[in-house]
């Protein structure tokens, strides 16, 4: 038994030469950018949350990111699609509209501020991760509820919402569209597109993406979403981005000589943040972090000797495996190794 229904009768022969069109088109052919959107329009057709992923698209202005937004959701219905926003989703009652949809659809996603953001966060994955939230709704009781809509979300440029877990970018597939339409627009394409997806041009598409994600298991990444990947690991999550730009990690087996003293490390990070323009906790949230994301690093406690007193050592606490680079020590602490 199900809630959701399609708005037309199916005919398992119906096709879009226009929607093939489009798609080659706007992906200049990109048959693996081609075959995750076909994943992924399946994939919104049942309320089927086991896959545990959004689709994050991102690209140009007037790339057809919105064209295919409107298709999927004249493909599946209007009333089984809700728009939000990441400032709807941080409020008491965001997840309300969400209720009994298939899909779920941010055009020009905007960054607010940092609790607004992470506010969105946390609902976001609690329902792109299948579980149980509680659902605030205005005027009656609340309920606690599983809710199946898949996100959709299109933005221009990279999101910034913090997450030193990097627990977003592992619920993220990504869909870049390289190629830009501004000054020569097809201002009929959309409605064109919408009119034969409303007469189910465009289920069987839909189908076939959906039997192959089953068989596969798990959603194509495209070549071109990889360095998108990275950015969005920098920018969220910069604990990364700073273990790249300013640590040596010790090979394979390990080196005695490869550790900075917690103290050393902290001051470092704190000062790259500031260089940076990212915000930063203490020292305890910036340990966990880092030995979370870089399990090869090990905080620990050791003997050393006491460069003041010859023959006198003492206990410090240090990140094993790692050293600070030269240019670190320069830059981020005033402190020459050369």
């Amino acid at each position: 038994f199900t809630f959701n229904a399609l708005p037309y009768k199916f005919d398992e022969n119906a096709e879009s030469k226009l929607w093939e069109w489009f798609l080659c088109d706007i992906f200049d052919g990109d048959k693996e950018k081609i075959h995750l959107l076909q994943q992924w329009f399946g994939y919104n057709c049942v309320p089927d949350m086991t896959m545990e992923k959004m689709l994050f698209c991102t690209g140009l202005p007037r790339s057809g990111k919105g064209t295919m937004i409107n298709a999927l959701g004249a493909m599946l219905g209007r009333d089984q699609c809700a728009s939000t926003s990441l400032r709807a989703l941080s409020g008491r009652f965001g997840a309300q509209p969400l209720i009994g949809k298939l899909a779920a659809f941010m055009s020009d996603a905007r960054v607010s501020d940092f609790a607004t953001t992470q506010g969105a966060l946390e609902t976001l994955l609690h329902i792109v991760g299948g579980d149980p939230i509680v659902v605030d709704r205005k005027g009656i009781t609340a309920l606690t509820a599983y809710l199946s809509c898949r996100f959709t979300i299109a933005t221009n440029g990279l999101l910034e919402i913090r997450d030193d877990e990097d627990a977003l970018r592992r619920k993220i597939s990504v869909l870049h569209f390289a190629k830009s339409y501004t000054g020569h627009e097809d201002f009929t394409l959309k409605d064109r597109i919408r009119k034969e997806a409303e007469n189910g041009l465009l289920i069987n598409f839909a189908l076939q993406g959906l039997k192959d994600l089953r068989e596969a298991g798990k959603f194509i990444d495209p070549i071109s979403s990889e360095e998108i990947l990275v950015g969005i690991r920098n920018i969220n999550t910069p604990v990364f981005k700073f273990v790249e730009e300013c640590c040596l990690l010790a090979p394979p087996g390990g080196l005695d000589d490869y550790y900075v003293e917690k103290g050393m490390m902290f001051t470092a990070w704190v000062e790259w943040c500031k260089q940076n323009g990212h915000k930063f906790h203490n020292s305890i949230h910036f340990g966990k972090t880092l030995t979370t994301h870089m399990p090869t690093i090990k905080a620990s406690r050791v003997r050393i000797e006491d460069e003041r007193i010859k023959g006198k050592t003492h206990r410090v606490y240090i990140y094993d495996n790692v050293v600070l680079t030269d240019e670190a020590y320069q830059t981020l602490l005033g402190i020459s190794r050369g």
